[in-house]
């Protein structure tokens, strides 16, 4: 619980970042590595704490949200 506020802090600075067009093509790519290892680190935080159903929800419906609002 204690990076809970600095990885807000981030994801909200990330979302900036690939909102705004006027950021280079190089801070666009690490956003999404943020983003990338977000999501893998919540899966394995889900696995190892036992809720696989959260985990596999993570990888199936999110990359869906994503590709659906698009």
């Amino acid at each position: 619980m204690g990076l809970v506020v600095e990885l807000a802090i981030a994801k909200i600075i990330g979302a900036l970042v690939l909102v705004f067009p006027f950021f280079g093509s190089n801070m666009k790519e690490w956003a999404y590595a943020g983003f990338g290892i977000t999501l893998i680190s919540a899966f394995v935080a889900h696995v190892s704490d036992g809720v696989v159903k959260v985990a596999v929800n993570i990888f199936i419906r999110a990359p869906q949200g994503i590709f659906i609002s698009n």
